[in-house]
């Protein structure tokens, strides 16, 4: 995936995959004239790219090998495999905002919550 390799601006000898860093799942009311509950979103980031490098890139995520770290995100912060079933995943553009600035995965099924995702490359 050299994609991913050219986001954090880094020379790789081989590319093995990605591996999670951390994972935290935090509660989230809904804000604002809205009472009804809000599907929960899950956003990845690299733990080393910069902010410069985030904005440039946030178009062009590696969502198929993002998609393969799920189950192990789900497991990390807590939810079983069990209760995934029930989940329906879609990775939206504009998962936290209207303007695509935060790019993530909708799960419908799990409310008020969101996890927060960062990985790194396996050399």
């Amino acid at each position: 995936m050299t994609e991913i390799v050219q986001m954090i601006g880094r020379e790789v000898k081989e590319f093995k995959g990605l591996r999670i860093k951390e994972a935290k799942m935090m509660n989230e009311k809904s804000r604002g004239y809205r009472t009804d509950p809000k599907n929960a979103r899950i956003y990845i980031g690299l733990s080393r790219e910069s902010v410069l490098d985030h904005l440039a890139n946030r178009r062009f995520r590696p969502i198929k090998e993002f998609r393969k770290l799920l189950p192990e995100v789900f497991k990390s912060v807590g939810i079983t495999d069990e209760e995934v079933k029930n989940y329906t995943i879609c990775w939206s553009q504009k998962a936290g905002c209207s303007c695509g600035c935060s790019p993530g995965f909708v799960v419908q099924g799990l409310y008020d919550r969101n996890i927060y995702v960062t990985v790194e490359l396996v050399e």
